[in-house]
């Protein structure tokens, strides 16, 4: 069984080396899309995603191929004999390789490869997007506070034409001249999303700088799903060959704009519209949370080749920058709009409650009321509603444990609301646990 393995195993990787070769074979025709494409089925594939999904013989019969070894020719007895560990290499040997650095568009942001920044609807993540392009063509400061180089750029702004363009390129560039290293599309032709990203990326091979490419967004030019097909793969398959169109540039970047859902997720990354095969084929995420009716908000990005971090922005009249000095002080904002936030729900007592349980193994009822110089009963209730609302833990009747999240909070996704404590009479007789929401009265803005 072992050794039929092995042998199927080499002869596909005979056959791909043939291919790579350059083999042909006469009885072989590779179908396509395009033999059987119509207006309508490139309306629905604008990214031009259908490609070969079976071969036809002489005889014209045909037959559909769903893994991985589809576009394998057939097999030819005067193929020289191929190993299935072609390529592997030592450790010693990878440990002697040298590798270029790594390319930093916006440090700590937007690096090189494929890059998604998802955001609820009218969030302002267009505007970011936008900000981020003039930036990185002009080059200077991004966010207010990212040193970044200059560069050419490519922004798909397939939401908008070009009047809505013009209006808010120019409000971000403060009303002076646009760059010309920023190249800008409202519209491609169905089915060349990509081979317009591939020959725009080509122009720019060579640039001592690599080149930049966002496009917003990408359901304006997802393709539709065929029939049978899984939403994983799916998802999965166009992620890698947007990646794969980026990676086909040394340096080059390829960052997609995408929406969450709406419902929320303890894992930000979750919220992602679609299934994880988007994320997961991405090499880094970033999102943009912001409530309604405020100009403040986080930008939590993770990835592969990117520090896990997140960092308080702000935006005025849809210019975002980042909510700090520099990007340091950016991610400290986010702690303290955090215990800010906090205090005024718990309020003092409250706070200083959690605090000196999430700074502890367990703690019981007696052991608060000491601290706090409270009432054994007093401290039992404060210690119950604070567990009833996720501020700690309580593992077994009368013990109290620190949340899972070291910093004391919920766990709460950035910019979701945090369940508020509820009033109860019963601890009147200490301060009580404030239910005020977050401040809300920031002037509306105009956000995208």
């Amino acid at each position: 069984m072992g050794d039929d393995l092995i042998a199927q195993g080499k002869a596909a990787a005979q056959r791909y080396a043939a291919q790579a070769a350059g083999a042909t074979t006469a009885n072989v025709v590779p179908v396509t899309a395009n033999m059987f494409a119509t207006a309508t089925t490139a309306a629905a594939d604008p990214f031009g995603t259908n490609g070969c999904h079976g071969i036809i013989d002489a005889t014209g019969n045909g037959s559909a191929f769903t893994g991985i070894d589809e576009d394998i020719p057939p097999q030819s007895s005067d193929d020289p004999p191929v190993s299935l560990l072609t390529g592997m290499i030592s450790a010693a040997q990878l440990d002697a390789m040298t590798f270029a650095p790594l390319v930093e568009h916006v440090p700590h942001l937007i690096v090189e490869g494929f890059g998604i920044l998802a955001g609820p609807p009218k969030a302002g993540k267009s505007w970011l997007a936008a900000g981020v392009a003039l930036a990185c063509a002009q080059g200077g400061t991004a966010l207010g506070g990212i040193d970044v180089r200059a560069r050419h750029v490519l922004l798909l702004a397939m939401e908008d034409g070009n009047r809505r363009t013009q209006a808010r390129m120019r409000r971000l560039n403060h009303d002076q001249p646009l760059p010309e290293r920023l190249d800008i599309l409202t519209k491609v032709s169905p089915g060349t999303a990509v081979a317009t990203v591939t020959e725009w990326l080509d122009r720019h091979h060579g640039d001592e700088n690599p080149p930049l490419v966002i496009l917003d967004t990408l359901g304006k030019a997802r393709p539709q799903r065929r029939p049978g097909d899984d939403p994983y793969i799916a998802d999965y398959q166009l992620g890698t060959r947007l990646k794969n169109t980026a990676d086909a540039v040394p340096g080059a970047a390829f960052v997609v704009v995408h929406h969450t859902r709406k419902m929320g997720a303890e894992d930000w990354l979750d919220t992602l519209s679609g299934t994880q095969g988007i994320a997961g084929s991405a090499d880094y995420v970033l999102v943009l949370t912001r409530k309604r009716n405020s100009d403040e908000g986080v930008l939590a990005v993770t990835g592969r080749d990117i520090e896990e971090a997140e960092y308080a922005v702000k935006t005025d009249q849809g210019i975002w920058s980042l909510d700090g000095v520099d990007i340091l002080d950016a991610a400290a904002t986010v702690r303290t709009r955090a215990e800010v936030a906090q205090q005024s729900r718990l309020g003092t007592q409250s706070l200083d409650a959690m605090k000196f349980v999430n700074g502890r193994a367990t703690t019981a009822p007696a052991d608060l009321a000491a601290h706090l110089d409270i009432d054994n009963r007093v401290a039992g209730n404060l210690l119950a509603r604070l567990a009833e609302a996720g501020y700690v833990a309580k593992p077994s009747r009368g013990t109290y444990t620190p949340t899972t999240d070291e910093s004391g909070e919920s766990g709460e996704s950035p910019g979701q609301p945090t369940l508020p404590l509820p009033a109860d009479s019963s601890l009147s007789s200490v301060s009580s646990l404030h239910t005020t929401g977050p401040d809300h009265s920031s002037t509306e803005r105009n956000h995208a």
